[in-house]
């Protein structure tokens, strides 16, 4: 239960990080959009990038509260998707970046993303088959798990800014 519980909260906590940098920067991710599905759906943009955001939010709430099966179904399905579009980028040695990796940083697209959104998949598929994790509301009552979950959100957490500053470094590094 423990492993399962820190991979949901460290891809919950990676789904809103990057919906919080796309919020941030919501022109660049819908020119990134449109970069990576062509003009001919130009008017569709806004809602396409919308519900992307909305389903972050709401998958990455679902994932760290343990609500349900469906945030694990919705996040293998979203990074299927993005890792199809930049394998589909790759192949035509486009250079973009959408700038809303989140925690796991901002930088141009490489086979490395791929590979990481793969990974995240195999935890998923993992917190799926293992036995499920308590609904966070439904124990709230319970000390021995909040003694348990507090310590591994911040795990969690720690991890990710751990990664983050990593590809930040990498990057700089990369550049001199």
């Amino acid at each position: 239960m423990i492993v399962s519980l820190l991979i949901k909260q460290l891809i919950g906590l990676v789904f809103i990080s990057t919906a919080y940098s796309k919020l941030r920067g919501m022109d660049v991710f819908e020119n990134a959009i449109l970069g990576f599905i062509g003009h001919h759906m130009k008017r569709m943009i806004n809602v396409i990038a919308r519900c992307i955001v909305g389903l972050e939010i709401i998958c990455g709430a679902q994932l760290i509260l343990s609500a349900s099966y469906g945030a694990e179904i919705i996040a293998i399905f979203l990074f299927i998707l993005f890792s199809a579009v930049i394998l589909f980028h790759l192949r035509r040695k486009t250079l973009t970046t959408c700038s809303c990796g989140g925690f796991l940083g901002n930088e141009m697209i490489h086979i490395r993303i791929p590979i990481r959104n793969g990974v995240m998949i195999l935890g998923l598929v993992w917190v799926m088959i293992t036995p499920q994790t308590p609904f966070l509301l439904q124990s709230i009552g319970e000390k021995s798990y909040w003694m348990t979950y507090i310590p591994l959100l911040f795990l969690a957490l720690s991890i990710l800014v751990t990664y983050y500053f990593y590809v930040k470094v990498n990057s700089i590094l990369r550049h001199e």
